[in-house]
């Protein structure tokens, strides 16, 4: 497996940027609203590249996305961060949610990419707040609720902001209620307060924002 991946990791740190500009400037075509042919043409161009982007972090060649600067690195984050919360897809949705799982386990560390703890703090915790509070999510809907490698990393990762084990064990139960409304008045009533001492910002707004 590691000869294949030293061979094919060079190549695919060469195409990577290009294939993906490539494949959002199909993305961004205008189309007819009517026109449900190049709808499902983009909803399966978007999985295949977030299949892709997992496929790339789950195999041991994450080189190829920390490769490409971090300019590059960040666009193609936000392009997961926008996958997890803003298109109305749940197995698009799931899969950037591994991916972001999968990219902080290998990169959140002290000894990983320079710049993405902050990088988790201010987009990624939001985002597994901020997708199942959208109208288009559909927390009734099995494919679309959030899945263990998201409660996993919130399991993990909200200790680390000094929110204690029983707000983080109490959230984590919220998040996943199939009413909204509970997770929204959580996070306003509780959660808030319990973040307040140790956010720069980011965490308030976006509490503050539902």
């Amino acid at each position: 497996m590691y000869p294949l991946q030293n061979q094919v990791s060079p190549f695919l740190q060469e195409i990577f940027m290009p294939l993906v500009v490539a494949i959002f400037e199909v993305l961004s075509r205008p189309a007819e609203d009517n026109d449900q042919t190049a709808a499902l043409e983009k909803q399966m161009l978007r999985r295949s590249y977030f299949s892709f982007i997992q496929t790339i972090a789950s195999s041991g060649m994450n080189e190829v996305m920390a490769s490409q600067g971090v300019e590059n690195i960040e666009r193609v984050l936000f392009t997961i961060i926008q996958g997890a919360v803003d298109f109305p897809d749940p197995i698009a949705q799931k899969t950037c949610f591994i991916i972001l799982s999968r990219l902080v386990e290998l990169w959140g560390g002290k000894d990983g990419l320079v710049g993405f703890p902050d990088f988790i703090y201010k987009h990624i915790v939001p985002a597994c707040f901020m997708a199942p509070l959208k109208p288009t999510f559909d927390l009734s809907d099995a494919q679309t609720v959030l899945g263990p490698e998201c409660i996993q990393f919130l399991q993990e990762y909200l200790p680390s902001l000094h929110v204690s084990p029983e707000i983080t064990q109490e959230l984590c139960q919220v998040i996943q209620q199939p009413d909204a409304k509970v997770l929204k008045n959580y996070m306003k009533m509780r959660f808030y307060f319990e973040v307040k001492r140790f956010s720069n910002g980011s965490a308030l707004e976006m509490c503050a924002s539902v």
